[in-house]
């Protein structure tokens, strides 16, 4: 058995995950299909992994926070002293902790982001399939899809999908 880390994520056409401020309403606003292929997506995980920006900022959405149900990680070096949400704050090295977790019993795991934990993660060669989709909209400025040094890595092409004006992308690693 060995699960799959697969970094799931949207990007703008000029390769931004969000706004400068973490605003995603480009997104949101882009036309699209339903769920766009993530309802499916889910069924295969049972285990997020994200940083903890990116943990605040789904904490900052006028929802209950969307992955209950799901064995939750957030890499941090300043966990909170209080969580609601039964998540598990990591401190420390990444490699050693993936490779005991993927190891365990289990479904495929999702690496949601942000850039700077999808570099950390590229930079260990961590990441064992990538879905991207790809929104129609260019948004100037804002957070990369992948910022920082990263090693050079191939991915083979595995599917293309549309829904509606985005595309995704499926690579997996080679």
């Amino acid at each position: 058995m060995n699960r799959k880390i697969i970094l799931y994520i949207a990007s703008s056409l000029d390769g931004y995950i969000a706004k400068p401020d973490g605003d995603l309403d480009w997104l949101i606003n882009s036309e699209n299909d339903g769920d766009n292929g993530l309802f499916a997506f889910m069924g295969q995980i049972d285990t997020t992994i994200m940083g903890r920006t990116t943990y605040d900022e789904v904490l900052g959405f006028d929802v209950p926070f969307p992955y209950v149900g799901y064995e939750n990680y957030v890499f941090t070096n300043h966990p909170p002293v209080n969580d609601e949400n039964g998540v598990h704050f990591i401190k420390g090295d990444i490699k050693a902790f993936i490779s005991t977790i993927k190891k365990t019993a289990g479904k495929d795991i999702f690496l949601i982001g942000g850039s700077q934990i999808i570099t950390e993660f590229l930079a260990l060669d961590l990441i064992d399939e990538i879905i991207l989709s790809i929104a129609p909209v260019l948004i100037g400025k804002g957070i990369p899809l992948f910022a920082g040094d990263y090693l050079e890595k191939r991915y083979k092409l595995d599917q293309v999908r549309q829904y509606k004006e985005l595309v995704q992308i499926n690579y997996k690693s080679l």
